[in-house]
């Protein structure tokens, strides 16, 4: 038996069953809380990951880290399914549900607790109806009528910009999928060859994607580049090793150069190893929690926001006081939202696979 420190490849320590995604998600999604706790009472300068990283701050990093996670669950997703109905079926149960449900929140509770508006003003305002529909469908919207306009930096919920790129990514991912090109040349081939004109237009929607991304910005670009090497390293884990020394030292090397020039450079490859390494590797492994069985990841990311602005609307001044009212409740309505909608909805993934 090899000891726990020594290298072993990706598909060698996932086969011990247990992992800690869970527990990085959520540690991602409390990293966007702890940079929007200075960024919306605008002491952006003061958070110190921010002030320490020449190009990534708190929130950045930690969706940084969802984007490459996902990028690696949501591949080993297709690799099961190998089904595009399924496929994306099961990432709307994912995505849509909670997501309705945060929209519904926001506009019929904290916007009729925090609007300037009289309530039945607010409530035929057009404005809050636009921002239920295109949120829904993705067209993000960041304003209601009179609520939080007060606070330092307006807005409901600036979290939302991430989702769209998501659901991108995702389509992208089945495209690329379903002409099996992931899999290696001679499958592609044989797709080709069996479908040609199925092929040409999956083909042509990643293109198409791909410039739609490249054209948004290039944050975009950078996460989507995040969730493609999340891709790859499941694509490639059985040639990928797992070294906890290794991934230490790249992070320690990383964190050092940081206000460097190779610093951006090096940042890309130290951290989505160090996350493999955390996740999977048995040197990390610990007794499985109620954390490890309950994803709050997306309910925290989904609700810190708006909790944050409504701490600040009541008087909260200091990121301190505010993290410490905002995390305890931030984590109660996503574990609302994990057991009322996103749990069931798994459930019904596990029909369609």
């Amino acid at each position: 038996m090899r000891a726990p420190l020594q290298f072993r490849t990706i598909d060698d320590a996932a086969v011990a069953g247990s992992n800690n995604f869970h527990l990085i998600r959520l540690a991602a999604a409390l990293l966007v809380l702890f940079a929007h706790a200075f960024h919306l009472l605008e002491r952006a300068g003061d958070e110190p990951i921010g002030s320490w990283f020449l190009t990534m701050d708190a929130s950045l990093l930690g969706v940084t880290i969802f984007f490459f996670v996902s990028g690696f669950l949501v591949s080993r997703s297709w690799d099961v399914r190998r089904s595009l109905k399924s496929f994306l079926v099961a990432r709307a149960l994912r995505i849509a549900p909670a997501l309705w449900l945060a929209l519904i929140v926001t506009v019929f509770i904290v916007g009729i607790l925090f609007t300037t508006l009289p309530t039945n003003d607010y409530l035929v305002d057009a404005r809050i109806w636009r921002y239920l529909a295109l949120n829904a469908v993705l067209r993000t919207q960041y304003f209601l009528p009179g609520v939080f306009e007060a606070n330092p930096l307006p807005g409901v919920n600036g979290s939302l910009w991430t989702i769209p790129l998501e659901v991108v990514m995702y389509v992208m991912l089945a495209a690329i999928g379903w002409t099996s090109v992931i899999d290696g040349p001679r499958e592609a081939i044989e797709r080709l060859r069996r479908q040609p004109w199925g092929f040409a237009l999956a083909m042509i929607v990643a293109a198409l994607l791909v410039v739609k991304v490249a054209r948004t910005g290039p944050q975009y670009v950078g996460l989507a580049l995040y969730f493609a090497s999340g891709a790859l390293a499941y694509r490639f884990r059985s040639r990928i090793p797992l070294s906890p020394w290794f991934g230490i030292a790249l992070i320690i090397i990383a964190v050092a150069a940081a206000r460097t020039p190779i610093g951006p450079l090096l940042l890309p490859v130290a951290l989505p190893y160090a996350i493999l390494t955390i996740a999977l590797h048995p040197a990390f492994r610990v007794r499985q929690t109620w954390l490890h069985r309950n994803d709050y990841s997306y309910g925290t990311y989904l609700y810190g926001f708006p909790v944050q602005q409504a701490a600040i609307a009541f008087g909260a001044r200091d990121p301190e006081s505010l993290l410490a009212v905002c995390v305890p409740a931030t984590l109660l309505l996503a574990a609302l939202s994990w057991h009322l909608v996103e749990h069931r909805s798994l459930r019904l993934k596990v029909r369609i696979r």
